[in-house]
């Protein structure tokens, strides 16, 4: 979420925390910009349902980190798939390898993260012009 933010709407960021946060899709073309609700922190972690962290409302963008085996996961992911029939879902691997996804280190971190977002970014703008949002 950080790396997204940071490389996406340029500012830096000391602490990730949950809220509306804008995204420029394309960082030269600053007049278009994309609020997104941030879940910083996992449902299971910090012991509320997502309808509760969200107050009834339904962004139109979500952004939510899943436990892998957290005890709200189940219904974290309905929520998103009763609300949210167009989605990009990442999974993060535990272990250091070639794919972005996977588990990186001090020396590959920055470049990682950034590939992770502009690939996050890609999705978004793809999903944006086929459901016509904007």
């Amino acid at each position: 979420m950080r790396g997204l933010l940071e490389n996406y709407s340029q500012r830096r960021l000391t602490r990730m925390v949950s809220g509306w946060k804008d995204i420029w899709l394309n960082p030269e073309f600053d007049s278009l910009k994309v609020g997104i609700k941030f879940l910083s922190s996992s449902c299971s972690e910090i012991k509320k349902k997502i309808t509760h962290r969200l107050n009834g409302e339904i962004p139109t963008i979500l952004w939510v980190a899943v436990q892998a085996n957290g005890f709200l996961k189940d219904d974290t992911l309905e929520f998103i798939r009763n609300n949210y029939p167009e989605r990009i879902e990442k999974i993060l691997t535990n272990i250091e390898g070639e794919n972005i996804w996977d588990r990186f280190n001090e020396q590959n971190q920055e470049e990682i993260l950034r590939e992770r977002a502009n690939n996050i970014v890609m999705e978004l703008r793809e999903i944006i012009s086929k459901e016509e949002i904007i």
